[in-house]
């Protein structure tokens, strides 16, 4: 799952990284309970985010990840050239 956020001056150094990462989590069910948390603050959420969930291998030349936090959400920056056509498929639409 992808979440962008705006970047600008008021962001620390961390959060204007986070910025230019793939917003990823460790599981399906992680990704759906934040999308919910999402959608409570914001109706129109899947308008911004989209409202597909996509699953699949990120391997080690793929880029670089940071760890975890405590909901599950992890950043990737991938590499030039990676190619997540063929290694991720959409699992889920969460609209319904």
């Amino acid at each position: 799952m992808y979440l962008q956020i705006k970047l600008g001056p008021k962001l620390k150094a961390h959060e204007q990284c986070s910025g230019f990462g793939l917003s990823m989590f460790v599981s399906k069910e992680k990704a759906i309970e934040r999308y919910k948390q999402l959608t409570f603050l914001n109706k129109n959420i899947g308008k911004t985010l989209g409202a597909r969930l996509a699953q699949g291998t990120i391997k080690p030349n793929d880029g670089l990840v940071s760890k975890p936090n405590g909901m599950g959400h992890f950043d990737l920056w991938e590499v030039d050239g990676a190619d997540f056509v063929t290694s991720f498929q959409i699992v889920a639409d969460l609209m319904s």
